[in-house]
């Protein structure tokens, strides 16, 4: 029927793994806010958006590899679907610490340019942040990735036909991708290429969070698709895991030789891969219970949340406890995890599943009704 795509079975073990993957990220902020350290592997954290790249693009190819993306109602029951998906909690995700941080905005008090500061409130809300150096974490850090996703969103339609053609030319094209842009930006910015993580001038934002640097992650997502769609069950689960272990392995036994430019814009792909393809088979155990299941769904909001809920957290101690948290990092990392985890619920159940099908019921009939008008029925 026009306007509507069928849906896919559910790969219910990959939605859990997401819980964990945010965990990893937030966990990875929250160590360096309360405790000013970075210890391994809660300092790989960052490799957790790699996975969500990597997921989204394996994801979106088993939902959409059987559409014809030239028909306009598909088109367009697509991107409603898509930005039905992320934009609800996205919203939310920009607008609280917009309102948090708007004294410093009007002051220009941020780690960012004055310029900048002017340009962000228009840009988050409509998902460019990351296309302008300086602005991707000057409002919340974590929605850069989203950003990024916008625009993964409108490439996937035209790349998806030609990565499962070729799916072999375009993981060498993606691999020459990858290694062009870490060689170019080591010799441009030598002095970059070390303690990433912690940085937050415009140069480190360009490299970390551009979108065009990031592609290579959602495009090689789509052709682990390619492969695990034509050779199915060829490399089983359990060998599957074995190679992310050894991936994993190798990557901590030699991070230190490694350009942490490389290691935070795909280098991890070694581990997650073969870990999405594992799970892309899993249909019993741990993974695929309800509750794990639940706390997959929730990542998402849980992903978007967590820095709005440390700075909550921040601003009701400093004016509500007079400070009684600070002398006292593990508490105040706790209750900031919970607080997250509350606010992450509370958004999926009050803004994120509501939001997401008010903009479907609202967007999808006028899109198959205009393709009726263009192709109407002969009557009988």
């Amino acid at each position: 029927m026009a306007g509507k795509i069928p849906p896919a079975h559910a790969m219910d073990a990959l939605t859990s793994m997401r819980f964990f993957a945010a965990l990893h990220v937030m966990w990875f902020h929250y160590e360096f806010y309360f405790f000013k350290t970075r210890t391994v592997p809660l300092s790989l954290g960052y490799s957790g958006v790699t996975f969500f790249f990597l997921l989204s693009g394996f994801i979106l190819s088993h939902r959409y590899h059987g559409v014809d993306f030239s028909v306009a109602s598909q088109r367009a029951a697509y991107l409603v679907a898509r930005v039905a998906r992320i934009y609800p909690a996205y919203l939310v995700a920009v607008l609280l610490p917009l309102a948090l941080l708007l004294p410093k905005f009007l002051r220009g008090g941020t780690d960012s340019g004055e310029w900048t500061m002017a340009l962000v409130p228009v840009l988050a809300p409509l998902g460019l942040q990351s296309w302008v150096p300086g602005a991707a974490c000057a409002l919340n850090c974590p929605t850069w990735s989203v950003s990024n996703e916008l625009f993964f969103y409108l490439v996937f339609p035209l790349v998806l036909p030609l990565v499962l053609a070729r799916p072999r030319f375009w993981l060498g094209f993606i691999l020459a991708y990858a290694l062009a842009i870490c060689l170019a930006y080591r010799a441009l910015w030598p002095d970059h290429m070390q303690g990433l993580s912690d940085r937050n001038d415009s140069i480190t934002q360009f490299m970390l969070f551009f979108p065009l640097s990031r592609l290579p992650e959602f495009l090689l997502g789509i052709v682990a698709f390619a492969f695990w769609q034509r050779r199915r069950g060829a490399v089983p689960t359990r060998m599957l895991l074995l190679l992310a272990v050894g991936g994993a392995a190798l990557l901590l036994a030699f991070r230190e030789a490694i350009p942490e430019i490389a290691l935070h814009n795909g280098l991890t792909a070694m581990v997650w891969v073969p870990l999405i393809l594992a799970g892309a088979g899993i249909r019993s155990g741990l993974l695929v219970r309800p509750p794990l299941i639940f706390l997959g769904r929730i990542s998402y909001s849980l992903y978007l949340l967590h820095d709005p809920a440390f700075m909550l957290q921040r601003v009701a101690d400093k004016h509500l406890l007079g400070g009684m948290l600070l002398p006292m990092p593990w508490l105040a990392a706790a209750v900031t995890t919970l607080l997250a985890l509350g606010m992450a619920v509370a958004c999926f159940f009050l803004v994120e599943e509501p939001g997401r099908r008010a903009i479907v019921t609202r967007w999808s009939a006028p899109a198959a009704w205009r393709e009726r008008m263009r192709n109407p029925v002969p009557a009988p």
